[in-house]
């Protein structure tokens, strides 16, 4: 009776994919011992599925309470506009560094363009490394309208990939402009423009409500790091070579 049972059940599965637990299995057989008419069946089964549905979506929005309390004090619900506009800023910024090769010759040129795909891989690389192994819901996750484009990034929250990239390009324009012009006028006001497009592109990443402060500040270090940690291994000369392959970013260190 019992393998008749089992082969004669009937599974209905309700599964919440952002929750990350597994499958809720209700399990409907002929051999129930309790005589339940059809229709009450019927109507049973409906209002699980509608029950169901309902906490499926529900659970969707996170609860905030979750959230620390530093965190908390800059939380946004979803912004496509402020989105876009922070990704406008992020890749001008991103190409900013061609502007150092203006009235340099072409080993100049060629010297700028290899540190700066170094520290574009390595920012690249890292952020991503990073997001891989921390599971952070983004905060539009916490209100309603979250973006429906963005289903399988939503808990790539740390860190901030966007202000990594920008504080990377805008450590880059500010160290390699101090090498080549230590004299220059424009020397501070590049800094300033360079680093004050990258605050704007963390500020605006928070206020459209794809990240938490500490994203922000995080991927702040990280892009700084690579931005000035790159071209100022290079001043050494010799004793430090870097090579780049398709899949990492390799350092080479001699006493």
């Amino acid at each position: 009776m019992s393998t008749q049972s089992s082969e004669s059940a009937n599974h209905i599965a309700f599964y919440n994919g952002q929750s990350k637990r597994l499958p809720i299995f209700i399990e409907f057989s002929p051999f129930f011992p309790y005589n339940i008419p059809m229709k009450k069946k019927t109507i049973a089964i409906l209002l699980l599925i509608l029950v169901s549905i309902s906490f499926v979506h529900a659970s969707n929005i996170n609860d905030r309470a979750e959230v620390n309390r530093f965190d908390a004090l800059a939380m946004y619900p979803y912004s496509k506009s402020l989105d876009n506009t922070a990704t406008i800023i992020n890749y001008t910024l991103m190409v900013s560094p061609a502007l150092l090769s203006i009235n340099r010759n072409f080993e100049d040129i060629a010297t700028i363009g290899i540190m700066y795909l170094e520290t574009m891989i390595g920012a690249d690389l890292s952020k991503k490394l990073i997001k891989s192994v921390v599971d952070r819901p983004r905060p539009y996750t916490y209100f309603e309208g979250a973006p429906e484009d963005e289903k399988d990034d939503w808990n790539n929250s740390f860190p901030s990939g966007h202000t990594t990239m920008a504080f990377a390009s805008a450590g880059f324009v500010s160290y390699v402009f101090s090498r080549y012009y230590p004299e220059s006028k424009w020397k501070a006001p590049i800094i300033a423009a360079a680093y004050t497009a990258a605050t704007t592109t963390a500020v605006l990443r928070i206020m459209s409500g794809n990240h938490f402060m500490t994203d922000v500040i995080a991927g702040a270090l990280l892009g700084t790091l690579w931005g000035i940690g790159i071209p100022m291994i290079h001043t050494f000369g010799d004793k430090v070579e870097v090579g780049i392959t398709p899949f990492a970013l390799a350092f080479s260190i001699s006493f």
